[in-house]
């Protein structure tokens, strides 16, 4: 086993939660602690001419500049996940914080093949977009502190939403020309963003497809309905705003604003761009008893509306946005409750 080592990823101490592993596999295992961006990428091309394990810990950033040395190799890839959205992981369904279980894993898993995703020269494995998505992942990196988590990120989702202007896209999807103004353009590989925000609840990442999800600009007052479906997993049954498709090859005809991102990082994507699927073609460890399935909740919604609201009410309230605009949250509520009527 080899550890590739973000050591600050997600604003811990990574050498530290390492220890007990170091400890646990003794002689069984070699470490690698990286210093700069980039550097993962070469030191898993390297290793990825052997047929060993090598274990990712850090975000999903981290897991995208080891995992791209690792497509089409013998290498095997497993993740530690250390990061504030770990979006692989979570569809992988890998322990994300209890040693002892990420241990197990370590030792007793099974090795898949699943798809990894191309856009231009550069690999992807969860999602790629433009639009809302990519703006946010763009100031998300210049924030100074680069305090990350889903709370930070909410707040920021929240302070952009209400001002946020849409982009307008024309793009190919296989052989359907779509040329419309869009609040978020998603290719997905995995079922989410991260932290469980399911932009493709019927994302597989065995299928030989990718998902694409398309957003239109919505009312603000849809806000939580919008967020709300990405927490319960089922944001493509959402009408009049919301529209997926499954596709080999996509396109960007035009596009207004390139702001966007691949795999949470900021990415420009710009014209002429092509983003396709590469079947099966990285091998990954993931637990025994792994199996995809739906990521649907709508069970627990009721729930979750009124957790998103008052998290959103509190970001409204401490974020320079009108006043007014705390009158959302019954406005949210009863948003939601006329969707899942009909």
């Amino acid at each position: 086993m080899f550890f590739i080592i973000n050591p600050i990823a997600g604003g811990e101490d990574n050498i530290k939660f390492c220890q007990y592993f170091f400890q646990s596999l003794k002689e069984d295992c070699s470490f690698y602690v990286l210093s700069k961006h980039g550097e993962a990428k070469e030191i898993s091309k390297n290793l990825s001419t052997k047929e060993q394990l090598i274990i990712a810990v850090g975000g999903d950033g981290t897991v995208n500049e080891i995992a791209s040395s690792l497509v089409n190799s013998n290498a095997t890839l497993a993740i530690i996940p250390r990061g504030s959205g770990n979006g692989l992981a979570r569809t992988l369904h890998i322990p994300l914080k209890k040693k002892k279980e990420i241990l197990n894993y370590l030792l007793n898993h099974k090795i898949i093949q699943i798809d990894t995703g191309n856009i231009n020269d550069q690999t992807f494995f969860c999602t790629a977009g433009i639009g809302f998505e990519g703006k946010i992942a763009h100031l998300f990196d210049k924030k100074e502190n680069n305090k990350r988590g889903f709370q930070q990120y909410l707040q920021l989702i929240i302070q952009q939403a209400i001002t946020y202007k849409p982009v307008h896209a024309k793009i190919r999807i296989d052989d359907k020309i779509i040329d419309d103004d869009f609040s978020s353009i998603c290719f997905a590989n995995a079922n989410q963003w991260g932290n469980n925000g399911f932009i493709a609840p019927t994302a597989k990442l065995t299928d030989g497809l990718l998902n694409v999800t398309l957003i239109k600009p919505f009312p603000i007052t849809n806000l939580g309905v919008i967020v709300t479906a990405l927490l319960g997993g089922y944001i493509d049954m959402i009408p009049h705003y919301v529209t997926t498709y499954k596709a080999k090859e996509i396109e960007i005809i035009e596009i207004s604003n390139p702001e966007g991102h691949i795999d949470g990082e900021p990415y420009f994507i710009q014209p002429k761009t092509k983003i396709s699927i590469n079947k099966q073609s990285l091998n990954v460890a993931v637990p025994i008893d792994f199996q995809e399935q739906s990521v649907r909740k709508l069970d627990e919604i009721e729930l979750k509306i009124n957790n998103l609201n008052n998290t959103i009410l509190s970001s409204i309230q401490n974020s320079s946005v009108p006043t007014h605009t705390i009158e959302l949250k019954k406005l949210l509520f009863n948003q939601l409750k006329k969707l899942l009527r009909r």
